[in-house]
């Protein structure tokens, strides 16, 4: 599903987790103004069927990571290591590599 948080005075308010794309598509679109608070953690297609999207565009991206920062905490970002795209995402915005993790499954080779 998609949800559109649009226009000054717009807000969203969540008083736990948010997941977008959790176990399917998913897509957050936060726009001119739109305030979206979650009080807890934020996953972006989690699991390995989710594909979640959140927009807010280059400079809501840099004021999410300035305020993460303005609190006293290290922003991070998390990422398969074969999501290529996503890794430059990352890069564009300052991120660095810490590490590398692997994913275990049991069944066939999903490849």
């Amino acid at each position: 599903g998609a949800v559109t948080v649009s226009g000054a005075g717009s807000t969203w308010t969540n008083s736990s987790d948010l997941h977008v794309g959790h176990e399917g598509d998913g897509t957050l679109n936060i726009a001119d103004g739109g305030l979206v608070s979650v009080a807890d953690d934020v996953s972006i297609g989690a699991y390995s069927d989710g594909v979640g999207f959140i927009n807010i565009g280059t400079a809501g991206e840099m004021q999410v990571i300035e305020d993460v920062k303005r609190r006293g905490s290290v922003p991070s970002w998390t990422t398969a290591a074969d999501h290529k795209v996503s890794q430059r995402v990352a890069q564009k915005m300052g991120f660095q590599k810490d590490r590398e993790d692997f994913i275990y499954f049991t069944g066939p080779d999903p490849k």
